[in-house]
């Protein structure tokens, strides 16, 4: 087993590679030199790292942002922010919490401090939860729900397509 940046599988080679009875594709982009293989046998690994940075557009007009360097095996150095121009709402995360990976999309749990500005007055509300959803390729797309420091909705947006930006998650060994 084996896992890298660009791989995103387990690739398992025994005496007999690829045999019929697998439930598979590979493909192989020779320029790049990225291999990508499953199986039924070996699920993807999860994922354990994630990265980058993206903006779309919950209403239009109204451009919204979330860059992260996340990482499980150094949750003291990860963060994720977030800007919504509509509501000037800007999260900045002070820990990450969790991170986990269900096909090629990751979702990271954290606390964070949320700054809003309506009509001039600006709000900081530190001890805010959030979860947050960021899907790689096919195309890259984030989500985000924040929650006040007593558990009730301050702000969410679903799963939305990236107009711009780019996201990598990495996988770890399962």
């Amino acid at each position: 087993k084996m896992c890298f940046r660009g791989f995103k599988g387990i690739l398992k080679i025994s005496g007999d590679i690829l045999p019929p009875f697998y439930n598979q594709y590979v493909r192989l982009f020779m320029s790049a030199c990225i291999y990508q293989f499953t199986t039924s046998e070996y699920p993807a690994p999860s994922v354990t790292t994630v990265s980058g940075s993206g903006y779309n557009y919950p209403e239009p007009n109204y451009r919204a942002n979330m860059s992260m360097n996340v990482n499980s095996s150094s949750p003291g150095t990860s963060w994720l922010r977030y800007y919504y121009t509509k509501n000037r709402l800007n999260l900045v995360s002070s820990s990450i919490t969790g991170v986990s990976g269900a096909g090629w999309t990751a979702t990271i749990t954290g606390v964070g401090t949320v700054v809003k500005t309506t009509n001039g007055v600006t709000t900081t509300t530190p001890g805010c939860t959030f979860t947050a959803r960021v899907t790689e390729g096919g195309p890259d797309a984030f989500g985000i729900e924040i929650r006040k420091p007593d558990g009730t909705p301050y702000y969410s947006d679903g799963l939305r397509t990236v107009s711009g930006g780019n996201y990598t998650t990495m996988c770890g060994l399962p």
